[in-house]
């Protein structure tokens, strides 16, 4: 048995406990290996085949109950669910502190503008870009790095991003605040 996770640490939320040999799609992993005890392995970002999404550490997986279709993101489908505000998850699920905006410089345009935001405390503002394979590259390095990567998951799209060994990931914030109310 394996423990699918809120979060990519040992101590947050359980969501689902995964039976041996149960295959899952890897929806993402991070560049950088996490040491747990004597282990030394990745946290992925997966999918079980009863469409939990979660986290889980490398060394409950087998090459066999890991599927290698990898995901893509056309550039059309990454512009069309970017824009707007996206808000940090962090350990125990809630949103953070942190927050990233996109808006684009025209409809035709796969290039825009970025605001981050942390704690209130700071803004940094920026370009983007839409990559081929779908990336999206920010002008700035910022503290979360300057490569976001947009998967689908059941709950809807999440965006991720590395920056030394931390993994950040967010999820869009859908607000029916209009201009009139702010």
């Amino acid at each position: 048995m394996a423990i699918l996770r809120t979060n990519p640490t040992s101590y947050s939320f359980e969501i689902a406990l995964l039976k041996k040999g149960e295959k899952v799609k890897v929806l993402f992993h991070p560049e950088q290996k996490t040491k747990i005890g004597d282990t030394e392995d990745y946290w992925y970002y997966v999918q079980s085949s009863k469409g939990y999404i979660g986290w889980i550490y490398g060394s409950f997986l087998s090459k066999q109950s890991i599927s290698t279709e990898k995901e893509t993101l056309d550039k059309n489908i990454v512009k069309e669910n970017i824009k707007g505000i996206w808000w940090e998850v962090n350990d125990r699920g809630d949103t953070g502190y942190r927050s990233i905006e996109f808006s684009f410089d025209s409809d035709n345009s796969f290039n825009g503008t970025f605001i981050y935001k942390f704690q209130n405390s700071y803004k940094i503002e920026g370009e983007f870009n839409i990559n081929e394979d779908g990336s999206i590259e920010l002008n700035k390095e910022l503290s979360i790095g300057k490569i976001l990567l947009l998967h689908k998951t059941t709950e809807g799209y999440r965006l991720f991003a590395q920056n030394n060994e931390k993994t950040y990931y967010f999820k869009k914030s859908y607000s029916n605040i209009t201009e009139e109310q702010k």
